[in-house]
């Protein structure tokens, strides 16, 4: 198991001694828990049989990195799980407040604006599946 985040490394390491503490999390009691960044994972090609991505790979960048890291990582044959947010339900109330904010974040000036996280990509299946794609080998 791998926790990562872009959160500030004392956070991080913050949140691991939390759920590495006796009786915060049981069923963790023998996990090994590393703070990293998907870019540059530290596990040996092939090690794991399960790759799993929630709500993360959505926020990272250079995902092209990424996306090579978990493939050195995951044996042949492994499996990849991703779940990423998908649009707001209709009529959530969703549009309506964007609809009302963005006047306000237009006045925002650009240097102080929060800037856009990860790759556009990875918020649709068809950017994902490009990722995600084999190589083509220019033969």
């Amino acid at each position: 198991m791998v926790q990562s985040n872009h959160a500030p490394k004392v956070e991080a390491h913050a949140l691991t001694r939390q759920v590495g503490q006796p009786g915060a999390r049981p069923g963790l009691a023998g996990a090994d828990l590393r703070v990293g960044r998907a870019q540059d994972l530290s596990f040996s090609d092939n090690a794991f049989d399960a790759v799993v991505s929630h709500m993360a790979i959505m926020l990272m960048g250079d995902v092209e990195r990424v996306v090579t890291q978990v493939a050195r990582v995951l044996r042949i044959g492994g499996t990849l799980v991703i779940a990423v947010g998908a649009h707001p339900a209709p009529d959530s109330g969703y549009e309506l407040f964007l609809s009302l904010a963005r006047p306000f974040f237009a006045q925002i000036p650009p240097p102080r604006r929060m800037p856009a996280l990860g790759d556009r990509r990875t918020r649709a299946r068809t950017g994902l599946d490009d990722l995600l794609a084999p190589p083509v080998s220019s033969r």
